[in-house]
């Protein structure tokens, strides 16, 4: 052995000492050459520490081994371990002392220690696997730290070190093992997804195998930590398995993203993590919700609609609907089925037997990425068939009154197929021409008694029952008895003198009134002529004068509108509708009183010569100085879309505007004649449909269609309006008005007119028309005359404007736009307009951007609520109260049910029990109730808070203010910053927190109540600190962008909370800029205006400055990146999975007022592009320091 003294805080050269090492083994020249480096220390002071000998000096001594190198890593404890000293009889020593100070995979280190100076390490003994290697040398310090390295990973030795003074030797001898080797990873790291028919459940499998390189011998075991979150129901999953390579999870929801890792360890010593990503298998579908029959039929036939609501789920994609019905009888009936043509949510059950009980069943269908069915949970629903007719009444009889002979009694039994509940019953006397009488008596009456008869006289008795419909008729002829007291001469006399006054008096009325004519020598009465009603005399409006007028006829509950409207004829009686009428077109009209007048019905001319084949419900309408504009049609029905194709490709149509769905409340609106789906088509006749791409947008759909005739081709734009309410009208004008410059466009001065369709063809569809012409005649002239161009309508086709709700309508469209003008800029234009915007004349005169803030209007709507005595501490600001209409409703959670809120809110039930919190539910740009604004919490209002964030599933909160700010409390600190803290019956528990930058930290909780647990995240931005607009828009857009991200990966889009300090001016800032990012990027369209004024609307006080307004363009203009005039990035455009256009806009009563719309995307676009405050190029630069 060579031993090498080093001394790092000496200017000693280094010593080299040879010794001779000692080994068990016979051939000394065989055994390997071990090599010692030692480095000794100088004494140290009395304040140095193990640390210090670590850091300022190394004696090492090393071995060579001819062991393999061992691969696998095992992390251990670097306690030191206990000495056990080996004394002997000359071993008197005191104050000798070894220690170990570090252990790792291939070295141990040692501390040894002694008092006296001449003492020194005589030698070092190591024993291991029956080998000893011995090693002695002089050392003269008072301490010495030895390090033995070369060692193998994981392996026990026996080290002994003797330490030689001058009045003693000591023995001091240590058994340790050096750590395990570093880990590789896990190789091979599978995932499989299935579907379980007989649990019904979807497990994850995941298998692997371990570490190639491991040293099982040596070695501890490899266990294994699996970490997996994203499609588990209880959360994020943390698992340890013991020399497993595969793992099955049974708590997965289906058709989930998710992603795992599995890490390999020994002791505490970890490999790298293994990552694996995927989704989740298809599920089972739940039960359709809301099913109901709607029996109908003839009195022949009968049938019944069957429509519930088309299931939302999650896991999974919806194949078909199977329907399944049978007769509820006392032998069960085998039952039978049919599955839906598609996901349709309607079927119609034909060949049913008349009031009859009938059960149905409904499942979905899914279909897992193998190509099987899963039969979906079914939804049961009992009804009964319509009436039919009733058999006639049994055992029909009559009997004279006792001691009457003028007078009978009819009796009778119930009939014996009854088809339904009888309601009463009709009993007919007639003896000829001159007499008949009629009864009706109730369902529990079998008799009717009549008097008063002529005598001797033959009556025919007929008895019906009635359900819904009259039944047949039982028949029997009874006679009267002869009366021989009555004189039947006088009684001729009276009656035919009674007929000719009666008959004298009338021609006499008749004469004095000129009704008669002379015809043949009879007199016949003259029909009235028709005459139209007397119309109003309305004046037109100036625009100037538009709000007073509008204000004045809207007050006394809106009289003054109800007396124009209604003295509007509903139906022009001058202008037939004969060819309408013809029985060969009955059945090609959706409603028998909306028909078309003749004399501007459009007429086909390519469908034969056969009566009716030029005939379709449509009618050219005028525009404001332009004739024939537009063709208003009712809704095509499935015998009529080849008609209305035809329509199209003669009229040279090149944008169809459709004003309807479908479906609407379960009722069929319009036939789908065209192609659902992007590249699918269809064929009429010698017309074909083919839909060349579809954009989706939260308002309205834009279909791209080509129309292909005799190899010619055509593109028709197709504007489907989405957000007009099944009743009613909708509540925000400027739906219209951007409807209407959507469709402007898309319109050509070369093409044939616009075709307006909704159901009928008259409501809504006169209503996009009238707003349409009269925004012309607005612009052009500086009037309007809504009356005037209704009467027009009506005109020109019935019941044109079709209710009194629509004819207001006009005048608040005409009216947001004669108030606000149009505030909508597209983003290619922006970064041009904004220096314009903010650009003053003089330093006295606003400038545009200041004047188009100061049109934003305030709101008054009740807060009846926030102001009781029981909730006004409740409240930080009393300027910042929510609304009644849309405030978040709270269950007490001593009645509130962990199954409630998952996928419902509960903010309908006003009869319970509830508490209160200062918040409100804001829309966003897809869907309605997309944020909950709330105030920064106050100490009393803590619990609220997490009931809410509990209840209504919130898994982020965005917080905008500090807990102080200036010496002021903004926000009650509520959360925890270690232990769990339970606030109110909601536990919180803080389980990490990041700092991805200065200006956001990122806090993670699970937070639980009861047997249920969730992940929240906080996102607190600091970059608002004390300053009116964040001094850098990198933490928003970080927010912004982390959300949407984690929305469109898991596909769950709960509220998000968002709170400042009182929930108003921060916060309306954040969802501001939320709405008009999505904007722009889904539409290269932005309207700070109206996303301003709308949140105002729903909450106070939001966005009251104008420097918060200005950020939002300024933050617009440097983060949404445009190309060649549109936005870098959209994701309106409907990808192969997307749902269907009429599938796309679903029932919206999730949330209260504020409605859950389902809007699907590409989730593999970027959500916000463009450059941050950190990354803006020079020229942004420029331009922002110009404005």
């Amino acid at each position: 052995l060579t031993l090498i003294l080093y001394s790092q805080v000496s200017s000693q050269p280094a010593k080299e000492i040879t010794t001779t090492t000692k080994t068990d083994s016979p051939n000394t020249s065989a055994s390997p050459k071990p090599t010692i480096e030692l480095t000794a220390a100088k004494v140290p002071s009395a304040k140095t520490t193990t640390a210090d000998y670590l850091t300022s000096t190394a004696l090492s001594v090393s071995y060579t081994s001819n062991q393999e190198s061992l691969s696998k890593v095992m992390t251990s404890s670097t306690t030191n371990s206990t000495i056990s000293p080996t004394t002997s009889a000359a071993d008197n020593c005191s104050d000798v002392d070894m220690t170990i100070i570090e252990r790792q995979e291939r070295s141990i280190t040692l501390l040894i220690k002694w008092n006296e100076k001449d003492c020194s390490v005589q030698h070092i003994n190591m024993n291991h696997n029956d080998t000893q290697k011995n090693v002695s040398f002089n050392n003269e310090t008072l301490s010495t730290t030895i390090r033995i390295f070369k060692l193998e990973p994981c392996t026990k030795y026996n080290i002994i070190v003797i330490i030689s003074c001058s009045t003693c030797n000591k023995s001091l001898a240590i058994n340790n093992q050096t750590l395990d080797p570093a880990i590789d990873r896990v190789s091979n790291l599978s995932a499989t997804s299935k579907y379980n028919n007989a649990t019904q459940r979807v497990n994850l499998q995941l298998s692997w195998e371990q570490p190639t390189t491991w040293p099982k011998e040596h070695c501890s075991r490899l266990e294994y930590v699996i970490t997996c979150e994203g499609a588990f129901k209880n959360g994020p999953i943390h698992r340890n398995c013991k020399e497993n390579d595969l793992e099955v999870f049974d708590d997965v929801n289906a058709n989930k993203n998710y992603s795992c890792s599995v890490k390999a360890y020994s002791r505490n010593t970890f490999s790298q993590a293994e990552f694996i990503w995927g989704k989740t298998e298809v599920g089972r579908a739940p039960k359709p919700t809301g099913l109901k029959a709607v029996p109908g039929g003839t009195n022949d036939t009968w049938n019944a609609t069957i429509t519930w609501k088309e299931t939302v789920i999650t896991n999974g994609e919806i194949k078909q609907y199977k329907v399944c019905w049978s007769r509820n009888a006392i032998v069960k009936e085998p039952e039978k089925c049919e599955a839906t043509n598609g996901n349709q949510s309607t079927f119609e059950l034909k060949g049913l037997a008349a009031f009859t009980k009938y059960n149905v069943t409904v499942h979905a269908i899914t279909r897992t990425r193998n190509g099987e069915n899963i039969t979906g949970e079914n939804a049961n629903h009992t009804f009964t068939s319509t009436d039919g007719i009733p058999s006639k009444p049994e055992d029909l009889s009559a009997s004279l009154k006792k001691d009457v002979d003028n007078a009978f009694i009819v009796r009778w039994k119930k009939p014996s197929s009854p088809k339904g509940e009888v309601k009463d019953y009709e009993i007919h006397i007639y003896c000829g021409t001159h007499c008949e009488n009629k009864k009706t008596v109730n369902n529990s009456t079998f008799r009717a008694e009549f008097s008063n008869l002529y005598h001797s006289t033959t009556y025919n008795i007929t008895v019906f029952a009635r359900n819904t419909y009259l039944g047949m008729k039982a028949s029997i002829i009874f006679d009267t008895s002869y009366n021989s007291k009555a004189t039947i001469g006088v009684m001729a006399f009276f009656i035919c003198l009674i007929i000719v006054v009666l008959l004298f008096m009338t021609c006499k009325m008749l004469k004095a009134k000129g009704l008669l004519i002379k015809r043949n020598g009879y007199s016949l009465p003259i029909p009235m002529p028709t005459r139209e009603p007397t119309l109003l005399e309305v004046q037109p409006i100036l625009a100037e004068e538009l709000q007073n007028v509008y204000e004045t006829k809207a007050a006394s509950d809106f009289k003054t509108f109800q007396q124009e409207f209604e003295s509007i004829p509903r139906v022009w009686k001058s202008n037939p509708s004969k060819e309408a009428q013809q029985p060969h077109n009955n059945g090609k009209n959706r409603y028998s009183d909306i028909l078309p007048y003749d004399n501007n019905r459009v007429r086909l001319v390519s469908n034969g010569g056969k009566p009716g084949s030029d005939y379709i419900n449509a009618s050219y309408i005028n525009g404001y100085k332009e004739s024939k504009k537009y063709i208003c049609a009712q809704g095509p029905m499935e015998e009529t879309a080849a008609e209305f194709w035809t329509m199209i490709w003669e009229q040279k149509t090149a944008v169809i505007i459709m004003v309807t769905r479908c479906i609407e409340g379960g009722k069929n609106k319009c036939y789908q004649y065209w192609p659902r789906q992007k590249g699918k088509k269809l064929e009429f006749k010698s017309l074909s449909v083919t839909n060349n791409e579809v954009m989706l947008y939260p308002d309205y759909i834009i279909t791209k269609i080509s129309l292909n005739h005799g190899g010619n081709s055509r593109i028709i734009t197709h504007v489907q309006f989405t957000k007009w309410p099944d009743h009613g009208v909708p509540d925000d004008p400027d739906l219209l008005l951007r409807l209407r410059r959507r469709v402007l466009s898309f319109c050509n001065f070369f093409d044939g007119p616009m075709v307006v369709h909704c159901s009928a063809g008259v409501g809504r569809s006169g209503t996009f028309i009238a707003i349409s012409s009269l925004m012309e005649m607005l612009e052009d002239e500086g009037r309007i005359d809504v009356y005037g161009f209704v009467v027009s309508l009506r005109q020109q086709r019935c019941l044109m404007v079709q209710v009194e709700d629509q004819y207001i309508l006009i005048h608040q469209v005409l009216l947001e736009h004669q108030l606000y003008g149009d505030t909508e800029i597209s983003l290619a234009e922006l970064r041009t307009v904004l220096p314009s915007l903010l650009t003053k004349e003089s330093e006295t005169e606003p400038s545009s951007l200041e004047l188009e803030f100061q049109k934003v209007p305030d709101y008054e709507e009740m807060q009846n609520v926030g102001t009781t005595a029981a909730n006004i501490n409740y409240n930080r600001s009393q300027h910042v109260i929510a609304y009644d209409y849309n405030r978040v409703k709270l269950k007490r959670m001593e009645a509130y049910s962990d199954h409630e809120s998952d996928c419902e809110d509960d903010d309908e039930s006003d009869d319970e029990a509830e508490d209160y919190i200062n918040a409100s539910y804001l829309n966003g740009y897809h869907a309605l109730g997309t944020f909950i604004a709330t105030q920064g919490p106050l100490q009393n209002t803590l619990a609220h808070f997490w009931h809410m964030v509990f209840q209504k599933d919130c898994h982020n909160i965005v917080m905008l203010t500090e807990l102080t700010e200036g010496g002021v409390e903004q926000c009650y600190q509520y959360w925890p910053e270690k232990d769990a803290q339970t606030y109110g019956e909601v536990e919180v528990q803080l389980v990490e927190t990041e700092k991805p930058n200065e200006e956001l930290t990122v806090r993670r909780f699970n937070i639980k109540h009861k047997q249920k647990c969730r992940e929240v995240r906080q996102f607190q931005i600091h970059s608002w600190r004390g300053k009116v607009v964040p001094s850098s828009n990198k933490g928003l857009i970080e927010i912004i962008k982390t959300i949407q991200m984690k929305q469109e990966i898991f596909g769950f889009k709960r509220p998000i909370v968002v709170h400042c300090s009182d929930g108003a001016e921060r916060t309306g800032t954040f969802c501001a800029l939320w709405n008009i990012l999505e904007s722009g990027r889904m539409e290269g369209m932005v309207d700070v205006f109206q996303t301003v004024k709308k949140l105002r609307l729903q909450r106070p006080a939001m966005i009251k400055t104008l420097d918060h307004y200005r950020f939002c363009y300024e933050t617009v203009v440097k983060v949404i990146k445009v190309q060649n005039g549109v936005p870098a990035s959209t994701v309106s455009k409907q990808s192969p999975d997307s749902k269907t256009p009429d599938e796309v806009v679903l029932e919206m009563d999730d949330v209260p007022d504020v409605t859950n719309k389902k809007q699907e995307s590409n989730a593999d676009a970027p959500l916000i592009t463009g450059a941050t405050d950190d990354e803006k190029k020079p020229q942004e630069k420029g331009i922002e320091n110009k404005s």
